[in-house]
C-alpha cells in the first residue's frame, strides 16, 4: 500500500496593514494579532469596523481572519461610513442632531420657523455609506426641502386677487 503525506501549512500571514483588510477594518487585539505577523492553523484574529466612522454593515455574518489548514480566509465583514456631518437643506433649523447618523438610518428634518418639510417621504433623511441620500437633487448640497408656510389675510379688500401660482409658498 502506498501513503501519500500532504504538508499543511502550520501558519497564515496576516496583511501588512489595514488597508489591506478592507474599507474601515483593523484589527481588534494587536497583543493576539499584527500587522504583517502571523496566526497560527486554526486560529483566528478578530477584525472590526474602526468607529465611529464606521459601523459594521448589517449583510456582515463572520468577523475574524482565520487559518483552517494553513490557508488565510478573510472575514465577511462589511464596514460602512456614518455621515460624520450633518445634511444641509435650505430654510432648516439646525440639523446637528443627524450628525454620526449610520449608514442606511434615517434623521429627521426639522425645518426652520414658518416653513415644513415637502421632501424626503415623511420629513427622513437617509444616510447611505457616509453621504446623505439627495435623491433627485444629486451631489446638490442644499435641496429646497422645507418650504415656506403660505398666511393668506383674513380680510380682503376691493379688486384683490390671490395669486395661486406662487411657487414659494406650500
Amino acid at each position: 500500500s502506498t501513503s501519500v503525506v500532504v504538508a499543511v501549512s502550520g501558519v497564515c500571514d496576516i496583511p501588512s496593514s489595514a488597508s489591506s483588510l478592507g474599507y474601515g477594518m483593523n484589527i481588534s487585539d494587536f497583543d493576539v494579532c499584527t500587522f504583517g505577523g502571523s496566526i497560527t492553523r486554526n486560529s483566528s484574529c478578530e477584525v472590526i469596523c474602526v468607529e465611529p466612522e464606521f459601523h459594521v454593515s448589517q449583510d456582515s455574518t463572520t468577523s475574524a481572519l482565520t487559518c483552517p489548514f494553513g490557508i488565510l480566509l478573510s472575514p465577511d465583514l462589511t464596514c460602512e461610513a456614518v455621515c460624520q456631518d450633518a445634511p444641509i437643506v435650505d430654510n432648516a433649523f439646525d440639523l446637528g442632531h443627524c450628525r454620526w447618523t449610520k449608514s442606511t438610518e434615517f434623521c429627521d428634518l426639522i425645518c426652520a420657523e414658518n416653513y415644513h418639510a415637502i421632501e424626503p417621504e415623511n420629513g427622513k433623511m437617509q444616510c447611505l455609506n457616509g453621504s446623505w441620500d439627495y435623491g433627485e437633487y444629486g451631489e446638490m448640497a442644499s435641496p429646497n426641502w422645507c418650504r415656506k408656510d403660505c398666511v393668506l389675510p383674513t380680510k380682503l379688500g376691493n379688486a384683490v386677487i390671490l395669486d395661486s401660482n406662487d411657487s414659494t409658498c406650500v
